[in-house]
């Protein structure tokens, strides 16, 4: 069985690389209808740029009906990637979307102090439904 097929993966961004400072702050919805089977959702929380080692960050993949990301709930099973005291932290998030609601996203939050910032991105990587012409 050939599960890496050339090109069939895509890869997109659900939370572009940035700053995070504020809590409870949500990506914008990504459309999932697209996609065939699990999603791996990769985060990556780096180090704060400065301050006390006294915060933790935690990223939870959500999921909604509508692309509303106050309508989201947390997907079932291992849901989130977490790190504490000025260390970096990546892990994957396995989104099924034949068990989920169809438009995916991602939620910071942040205890503790959290200025300036932490740096934070989640990479989306899954299979089209339409691949391209080989």
């Amino acid at each position: 069985m050939n599960v890496d097929k050339k090109n069939s993966l895509t890869f997109a961004n659900v939370l572009s690389s940035a700053a995070v400072a504020t809590n409870n702050t949500a990506s914008p919805g990504v459309d999932t209808k697209d996609y065939i089977g699990q999603i791996a959702c990769v985060v990556n929380v780096g180090v704060k740029t400065v301050g006390d080692n006294d915060g933790t960050v935690t990223v939870v993949i959500q999921g909604s009906a509508t692309n509303s990301a106050a309508a989201a709930t947390n997907i079932s099973g291992t849901n989130s990637v977490s790190t504490t005291n000025n260390t970096a932290a990546v892990g994957v998030v396995a989104f099924d979307k034949r068990a989920e609601y169809r438009y995916l996203f991602a939620r910071v939050i942040l205890t503790g102090t959290n200025s300036p910032s932490y740096p934070v991105s989640v990479t989306l990587v899954g299979e089209s439904q339409v691949q391209p012409i080989q």
